[in-house]
Formats: C-alpha cells, structure tokens, sequence
C-alpha cells in the first residue's frame, strides 16, 4: 500500500494548481494495477471527480 500512496502523493503533485475547481469531472483510462489506483486516489485527494474510461469501448456504444 506504500508504493500506491507513494505513486498518489506524485500524481497529486502534478495536479496541483491545475485549474479546475472541486468536483470537475476528470477523465481516467488506466490499466488495472498500482498505476491506476494511485491516479484514483490524486484525484479524489484533489476533490476531483474521476470519470472511468475504458479503451475497450466499442465506438457505437461511447458517448
């Protein structure tokens, strides 16, 4: 668990001063693992809204 609050605390560097406001959505599209969990996290520390994405998707049912 302390390599994924490691990996937090540095994606919670890069966004701040990004210029969105609490509760902007953010979209998130990340292979399952540490990687993805840890940008969860930023997010959610910065008081972000992370929007799922998954690359999967066929184009006729993305928005």
């Amino acid at each position: 668990m302390e390599e994924v609050d490691a990996l937090a605390r540095a994606a919670g560097r890069a966004l701040d001063g990004a210029p969105w406001p609490p509760g902007t959505a953010v979209g998130l599209a990340a292979a399952n693992g540490p990687g993805f969990l840890a940008s969860l996290l930023a997010l959610r520390r910065a008081g972000l809204t992370a929007v799922l994405l998954d690359g999967q998707t066929p184009a006729s049912e993305a928005l």
